[in-house]
């Protein structure tokens, strides 16, 4: 496997978080959210996302347990370090997740909230990913809602109804997407960060060219850097609050 990852400015954190080896792929992003939203703990966002990728992917070393599974032991393992030192309920650091196990017969993926898995196959590429914040934020109305934005979203933070993430509530494992794929057809699996995908979402490229590009990861976090400054005023006028953001990604290639 190949994997990248970089903060998105050189003297600041890096809150994504990547694990890999020859089988297993864990892209964790820690969701930057102001310190008021998780003001019951004292760890940081990076401190979760670590916390949570070493976790997940030991978890995910047991092959008895599904995707789903390895997730909810993960999350509750974190939550485990800190429940005693923090007040959990009260706003802790959160992150999204996007994960693949790969053997000789079977691909496993697995996608919490909006990071993505390209999945390339004979069929074609396509794209694995949660956009339910997205698809949330057009029922927004300020005219309507007491809230402002960002309290609206966190207020519908894991919360039925609303948005799933990696928390402190093991039970958001069940709201993760899960596939179940033969290895035979599938050509090769892309797990990124929205650092990433923003590439496809909001910066003219396909998932496609994103895929072919992966085999020099360095090369295409510069290429999405340049592309982020050409197009800052596009991603201002689509309501995009970064211009740049952490960005991760692991890739997997079939050899046949």
């Amino acid at each position: 496997m190949i994997a990248a990852t970089r903060a998105c400015s050189p003297d600041g954190p890096n809150e994504d978080a990547v694990r890999h080896d020859q089988c297993r792929a864990v892209v964790v992003d820690g969701a930057g959210v102001a310190e008021r939203y998780r003001a019951g703990c004292s760890h940081t966002v990076a401190w979760f996302a670590n916390a949570l990728a070493d976790a997940l992917f030991e978890a995910m070393d047991d092959r008895s347990l599904a995707l789903r599974e390895c997730l909810r032991a993960a999350i509750t393992t974190v939550a485990d370090q800190h429940r005693d030192t923090c007040r959990l309920d009260q706003g802790s650091p959160s992150a999204t997740v996007a994960a693949f196990r790969v053997d000789d017969q079977q691909v496993e993926l697995l996608v919490l909230s909006d990071a993505s898995v390209v999945v390339a196959e004979s069929s074609g590429t396509r794209v694995v990913t949660d956009d339910a914040v997205a698809v949330m934020l057009d029922s927004y109305d300020p005219l309507v809602e007491d809230l402002t934005r960002d309290d609206w979203i966190e207020a519908r933070r894991c919360a039925d109804g609303g948005w799933w993430c990696a928390q402190h509530r093991p039970e958001a494992a069940e709201h993760a997407l899960v596939e179940w794929l033969p290895t035979p057809e599938v050509n090769a699996l892309l797990a990124v960060s929205d650092g990433v995908s923003r590439l496809w979402e909001h910066l003219g490229a396909t998932p496609f060219e994103a895929l072919g590009a992966a085999d020099d990861p360095e090369w295409l976090l510069d290429e999405l850097r340049a592309a982020e400054t050409a197009s800052e005023a596009g991603l201002r006028a689509r309501e995009v609050r970064k211009l740049h953001d952490d960005a991760s990604l692991v890739l997997w290639r079939a050899r046949r």
